[in-house]
């Protein structure tokens, strides 16, 4: 499914964005990967800077296709089901696959 049919169907909408939003965005997926190498930290610590950094990294490209969820409540509750589904193979296991 294409971003033009998610945001005809309402998740999605359309913003303009900038190259200094996706430096920003860039830049916080660089410090999330950082903290999430470091050792001292508790897994729990470095596994949540891993999940912020594709989570960023996602933001990022739908920013860079200026569109956007509107909030990470978006994009949690309704971006990422609704990508999982898109990405399901043909008959695929909604257990796995939401």
């Amino acid at each position: 499914m294409s971003l033009e049919k998610w945001v005809e169907h309402g998740w999605l909408r359309r913003e303009p964005t900038s190259t200094g939003e996706i430096k920003d965005l860039l830049g916080i997926v660089d410090r999330s990967l950082a903290d999430s190498k470091v050792e001292a930290a508790s897994t729990d610590f470095r596994f949540i800077a891993a999940l912020n950094a594709a989570l960023c990294i996602a933001t990022t490209a739908l920013r860079a296709s200026n569109v956007t969820s509107g909030s990470m409540i978006g994009v949690t509750r309704g971006f990422a089901p609704r990508l999982g589904a898109s990405l399901a193979p043909s008959g695929g296991n909604s257990e796995f696959w939401p």
